[in-house]
């Protein structure tokens, strides 16, 4: 996996966030995204921390990529568990 000063989380009102490690080693929150309109249950990145696939309650799986801002790219509603 690629070392990155980036932390990806998922908040249970559906939301994605993503935090940046300053200079001084402190977390920031510095994007959030409303993806999902549930609770997110998992988020995984690519080794390049540039694609991010999530899953929510709302039976949903969304594929988005980062480049300057996170941006969904594709959304599979198939999902039933």
């Amino acid at each position: 996996m690629k070392r990155s000063n980036q932390l990806i989380s998922g908040n249970e009102n559906g939301s994605t966030l993503i935090w940046l490690m300053n200079h001084h080693n402190y977390w920031f929150g510095s994007q959030t995204i409303k993806q999902h309109y549930d609770r997110i249950n998992f988020l995984i990145m690519n080794d390049n921390v540039d694609i991010f696939i999530s899953n929510s309650d709302d039976k949903t799986i969304r594929f988005s990529t980062k480049q300057q801002e996170l941006i969904c790219q594709q959304t599979i509603t198939d999902h039933k568990d």
